[in-house]
């Protein structure tokens, strides 16, 4: 039986016993690559995305239970938490057609993560056969972001920043808690599309490929501002 791919190793630094992370010896080929291009962008986008909303960290007894913790430090151990359980929750997954080398669409990706809402994607590269043709069947018109809403009589919006105003006030604090980083209009615009740049456009087109009969959504749990996600 071959070894996973990757162990889970906790990290000690001097007294300090950092999270459930991963020996960056053990890191597949590829994957310096990933960091490289991914972390600029995320700069440039503040971070956006990688937070919950009303996230914040404090500091407990460490009982010795094996449960995740960004840190351990004499005896104590981190906790995490957010406000999103405050916040009304979707019965049903919205659907979301989008693209990923598309900064509107980056943008409302991030409001999605920030929410921490369940979303179908529908991926609608350029020539893309399926989704995108059905977008302008439904729609009326071939652009992205595009977001149906089943738990709202399959409300349906274009627009970047209609769709973020629409997250926030259905399922977050209201438009006034949109954060800053998704609210500087054609600045967000302009740094969502910097930060993808280095990708050159991965995502974009359309590539020939084949969806088994009957084939059911995959589920990836991942964060918009990861490099390897």
């Amino acid at each position: 039986v071959s070894k996973p791919a990757f162990e889970k190793k906790r990290l000690s630094i001097g007294p300090v016993s950092v999270g459930e992370g991963v020996s960056f010896g053990s890191l597949p080929e590829g994957y310096e690559r990933a960091v490289a291009l991914g972390v600029p962008g995320m700069a440039l986008r503040l971070g956006s995305g990688i937070f919950a909303s009303g996230y914040s960290v404090s500091l407990e007894e460490d009982d010795g239970a094996d449960v995740y913790a960004v840190a351990r430090y004499n005896g104590q151990r981190t906790v995490e938490t957010s406000k999103v359980s405050e916040y009304p929750r979707p019965a049903q997954p919205l659907e979301l057609y989008e693209f990923e080398g598309c900064p509107f669409c980056k943008k409302v990706r991030e409001a999605v993560n920030v929410l921490d809402i369940n979303v179908v994607y529908y991926p609608c590269p350029s020539n893309g056969p399926t989704y995108r043709e059905k977008v302008k069947a439904e729609g009326g018109k071939s652009q992205f972001p595009y977001i149906v809403d089943p738990n709202n009589e399959n409300k349906a919006l274009y627009e970047s920043d209609d769709i973020i105003e629409y997250l926030y006030e259905t399922y977050g604090p209201g438009k006034d808690g949109i954060p800053m980083a998704l609210r500087l209009g054609a600045l967000t615009t302009l740094t969502a599309g910097l930060s993808l740049a280095p990708r050159l456009g991965a995502g974009s087109r359309y590539r020939e490929s084949k969806k088994p009969e009957g084939m059911q959504p995959l589920k990836l749990w991942a964060y918009e501002a990861s490099p390897f996600c």
